[in-house]
C-alpha cells in the first residue's frame, strides 16, 4: 500500500455520512471517492469498470450515505440488493442473516437512510417488494425493529436523530403497521419496567426487556420515553394488559434521571468532536472531506 493511500485510510474514522450524521465505519478509497466525491467523470468512469462485488459494497454505502440517486444507479448497474443488504459493518447491531424485506428495513434504520426508505417506497417499490419477507415470522416487523433501533440510539444519546420521518414513512404503508406482540405469552411473563445503567461517563445500557412485545414495550423496555410518546402520538397501541399500560403511561411523566441526561450529553458530545486533543481534528462530513480532498494538492 503507498503512503498517499494509507493517509486517505487512517482518516475516514474523523467522517460522517453528511445526510445522516452517522459515522463512516469503511475504508475511503477509491470508489467511496468516486461515488460521494465531486467528480462525476471519475464516478461514471469508476462505476464502469467497478466488479460485481465493488457494486456490491457501493450499494451498501449508498444506502448508509442516505444517497437514492446513488442506489438507483448501482442497482441499474447491476449491483445486488441481496449481497448489499448482509454487508458486514463496524458498530452496526444487525439481527438478520437472510436475505429479505426485514433485513434491509434493519439496515435502513442501522443508518437513519430517510430518503432511500422513501425511494423503496414509492419509485423503487419494485425492488423492495421483489425481496423474501419474513414479516410476521417471529423476528418482529417494520414498527418492531423502528422501536428497537430507535430505543438504542434514544438511550445512548438522549436523542431521536431521524427516526422521527422513518417512523412516519412506515406508518404510511399500510402492509408495515403491524403492532401485534412477536410472543404474546413470553411478552405477558417476561417484559418488565426499564431499568438504566451507566457505564463511564458517556455510555448509558439498558437492561433490555419486553423486545418480544409491540412496539410501544419494545421501546419501554428500552427506557426510551421520547420513542414511546412517539408510537403513541401516532396511534401506535399498547398490546398487552392494563396494568403495564398505566405503568407506560406513568414513565412519561416522571423525570429522566440527571446521571443519565449527564452521560447521553457526554456521549453527544464525543460524537461532535468536542473531545478532541489539541491538534487533532474533528468530525467532518464525508462528501465536504472529499472534495477538500480534490481541490488541495495531489500527492505523487
Amino acid at each position: 500500500m503507498s503512503k498517499k493511500r494509507r493517509s486517505f485510510d487512517t482518516e475516514f474514522k474523523l467522517q460522517d455520512y453528511c445526510a445522516t450524521g452517522t459515522w463512516v465505519q469503511h475504508d475511503v478509497n477509491g470508489l467511496t471517492a468516486a461515488l460521494f466525491g465531486p467528480d462525476p467523470a471519475l464516478r461514471q468512469i469508476m462505476l464502469d469498470y467497478a466488479k460485481p462485488d465493488e457494486l456490491n459494497h457501493g450499494l451498501h454505502y449508498a444506502i448508509r450515505a442516505d444517497a437514492p440517486e446513488q442506489v438507483s444507479d448501482l442497482l441499474k448497474r447491476g449491483a445486488s440488493l441481496e449481497q448489499a443488504m448482509l454487508i458486514p459493518y463496524k458498530g452496526s447491531h444487525r439481527r438478520f442473516n437472510e436475505h429479505s424485506d426485514m433485513a434491509l428495513l434493519d439496515l435502513l434504520l442501522d443508518a437513519q437512510a430517510v430518503k432511500v426508505l422513501k425511494w423503496l417506497l414509492t419509485d423503487g417499490r419494485p425492488h423492495f417488494d421483489a425481496l423474501q419477507t419474513t414479516r410476521d415470522q417471529g423476528k418482529g416487523n417494520a414498527l418492531h425493529l423502528w422501536a428497537e433501533s430507535a430505543g438504542r440510539n434514544e438511550a445512548a444519546l438522549g436523542t431521536l436523530d431521524g427516526y422521527l420521518p422513518i417512523l412516519d414513512l412506515l406508518l404510511s404503508a399500510p402492509s408495515l403497521r403491524t403492532a401485534t406482540p412477536i410472543d404474546a405469552e413470553a411478552c405477558r411473563t417476561e417484559c418488565e419496567p426499564p431499568v438504566m445503567r451507566v457505564f463511564r461517563p458517556s455510555i448509558v445500557s439498558p437492561l433490555e426487556s419486553c423486545q418480544q412485545c409491540g412496539p410501544v414495550e419494545i421501546a419501554w423496555g428500552n427506557g426510551a420515553v421520547s420513542s414511546v410518546k412517539a408510537l403513541l402520538d401516532r396511534g401506535v397501541p399498547i398490546t398487552q394488559d392494563r396494568r403495564r399500560e398505566r405503568m407506560i403511561r406513568a414513565t412519561l411523566k416522571q423525570p429522566m434521571d440527571a446521571a443519565i441526561l449527564e452521560a447521553q450529553e457526554t456521549n453527544r458530545g464525543y460524537r461532535r468532536g468536542d473531545y478532541a486533543k489539541p491538534g487533532e481534528p474533528k468530525p467532518r462530513c464525508l462528501e465536504a472531506y472529499l472534495a477538500e480532498q480534490a481541490a488541495g494538492p495531489h500527492k505523487d
